[in-house]
């Protein structure tokens, strides 16, 4: 009779703990191929009204993901297909995990700068460029501190 309460119990807390990791999970699985492009092309700030759009608004400035289901799961293999073509290499020990929406959000505001529009974008968009132009490259940048009483 003891035994029977006891296993009444387990089954209780195992059934609760399903009932709150099932949302968790399920969160983690909302996040597709498709979403994930919409993000790197806002972050890009190019047309992202949905997968379709994005996927061919990257495509025009050169980041070709190829034919990727957009309504797949996102996985790992995924983020590192698109973060390849986007000019960012990288590589991953598990490509069939899942990447869920916090790895999204990570994923992004870590190399949302990296992603970034380039400064002929940031030049249309009447942006300063991002690099001195008094800089010759060869990290002296002559001419900068000059004194008004001293002459050179």
């Amino acid at each position: 009779m003891k035994n029977l309460k006891s296993l009444k119990v387990v089954a209780a807390v195992l059934i609760a703990l399903a009932m709150l990791a099932a949302p968790a999970l399920a969160a983690g699985q909302d996040l597709t191929v498709g979403k994930f492009l919409i993000e790197i092309a806002k972050v890009k700030q190019l047309d992202a009204v949905d997968a379709l759009t994005a996927r061919n608004s990257l495509a025009r400035v050169g980041i070709r993901v190829g034919n990727l289901d957009l309504d797949k799961g996102l996985t790992q293999g995924d983020v590192v297909v698109i973060s390849t073509a986007a000019g960012l290499p990288m590589s991953t020990s598990t490509p069939e995990a899942t990447f869920d929406n916090e790895q999204m959000i990570t994923f992004i505001s870590t190399f949302g700068p990296e992603l970034g529009g380039s400064d002929d974008e940031n030049k249309a968009r009447g942006e300063k460029p991002k690099v001195d132009p008094r800089d010759k490259g060869k990290g002296l940048k002559k001419g900068l501190y000059k004194s008004p009483s001293e002459p050179i």
